[in-house]
């Protein structure tokens, strides 16, 4: 994960390979912004991997919301 801040906006820019954006959980509730996944791994049954770098794992992280913050503008991409 890796935070950028601008004069305009807070940027969270979080990887998690072999995770689609459909399966990434993204709440705000009060102060604090929720960020979650269960991943499954998709196995191809005509083939055996031979390396495997990359493994989904659950992921869940929060993130305690400065009050300047503008709760309106919060998005996902």
């Amino acid at each position: 994960m890796d935070v950028y801040e601008t004069d305009e906006d807070v940027v969270l820019q979080l990887e998690l390979p072999g995770v689609g954006s459909e399966e990434i959980d993204i709440g705000v509730e009060e102060d604090v912004l929720r960020v979650q996944t269960t991943a499954e791994r998709k196995e191809q049954r005509e083939a055996q991997p031979v390396l495997r770098e990359f493994t989904p794992v659950n992921f869940y992280r929060e993130f305690i919301l400065s009050r300047q913050l503008d709760r309106d503008r919060i998005n996902a991409s």
